[in-house]
């Protein structure tokens, strides 16, 4: 089921979820597969998809005796696992409320899927940016800690490197031997965060909100509500 990447083809998965080879599919990759939900008779086809890139496209029609729906969606070719496989599947089946439908059985896939929604790709980067490094402070002690840095940036050449840190108690940002520390609450941070002085243009002045943040997702430090990009991950 593995691919040399290491990803799980979306093919195999669902074979391996019972999925059953059906001739009247049209499929690039031949014979399509079905699946029985009861109400609902889910068929998967290897196809181009909408973007032109190569997906699985599933479709059927979704007949109770209270409602009818047709069911479209896409998945790519390739997942991180059979979980994985399984929580698309189940995200995009609960948004037509096929649990709700009336099928004989709830399969195994779908419980599944609906235990693993934190692997799809959207909900886990939802979690990341949750979780990442931030800091907040009072909005009166964020005006003096900014306008240190202002002064500090118009005092070096552009290249100078900016550290900053926040060990749960006191966000310290340092300019070599220089060093600006401030209280802030938030989560320890892991890791250090380096950019170039001449990256922090127009540091803010007027802060609207009570308190202001300050954090790091992936390349990029956000100060109140500018970002800032060309930021670089340490430990220390």
């Amino acid at each position: 089921m593995k691919g040399d990447t290491g990803m799980t083809h979306t093919w195999d998965a669902l074979k391996a979820f019972g999925f059953r080879p059906d001739a009247g599919v049209v499929s690039d990759i031949r014979p399509g597969l079905c699946f029985d939900l009861g109400d609902l008779t889910l068929a998967a086809s290897a196809v181009v998809g909408r973007h032109f890139n190569e997906v699985v496209l599933f479709t059927g029609a979704l007949m109770t005796s209270r409602r009818m729906a047709e069911i479209e969606f896409e998945m790519p070719r390739q997942v991180e696992s059979g979980e994985q496989c399984a929580a698309w599947l189940a995200w995009n089946l609960d948004k037509y409320h096929v649990a709700d439908s009336g099928q004989r059985t709830t399969p195994e896939w779908l419980s599944l899927g609906r235990n693993h929604q934190h692997l799809l790709p959207w909900v886990a980067e939802a979690a990341a940016y949750s979780a990442r490094p931030q800091c907040s402070m009072d909005r009166d002690l964020a005006r003096v800690v900014l306008k240190k840095l202002r002064a500090a940036l118009a005092a070096v050449p552009p290249d100078t490197e900016v550290c900053f840190s926040f060990d749960g108690d006191v966000l310290k940002i340092r300019f070599g031997q220089e060093l600006i520390a401030a209280s802030a609450s938030g989560e320890r941070w892991k890791h250090h965060y380096r950019i170039e002085a001449g990256k922090l243009a127009k540091v803010p002045a007027r802060l609207m909100q009570p308190f202001v943040t300050i954090s790091c997702w992936q390349t990029s430090l956000r100060i109140a509500n500018r970002l800032y990009s060309g930021v670089i991950e340490s430990v220390e």
